[in-house]
């Protein structure tokens, strides 16, 4: 849902929007314990955060940290928007997640 919701934005106001936006997507096992991932979105001129918190932006924000003991951030800078989160590969009973 994360990745549809920050596509469909990408195509409305970001790095799809324009012809020159740029997305770049990476993501890592960092200590063979977390599972890190960055979508980063340049050559896009915002103004910043939005004015209100939509229902996407909230379920991004919110949806790693209480469904999958994870952690996330948007960062809405003068190029783009940058969004990373974290979780964990493992729960704290050793199942993998």
């Amino acid at each position: 849902m994360v990745l549809h919701e920050l596509t469909t934005n990408a195509v409305k106001y970001g790095a799809f929007s324009v012809p020159s936006g740029r997305l770049d997507v990476t993501w890592a096992v960092n200590d063979g314990e977390w599972l890190s991932f960055v979508w980063a979105e340049s050559g896009v001129q915002i103004d910043g955060p939005p004015d209100t918190r939509g229902f996407g932006t909230g379920m991004i924000e919110k949806s790693f940290s209480h469904s999958l003991n994870g952690e996330s951030s948007l960062e809405f800078g003068s190029d783009g928007l940058v969004c990373r989160f974290a979780i964990p590969l493992h729960t704290k009973s050793g199942k993998a997640n």
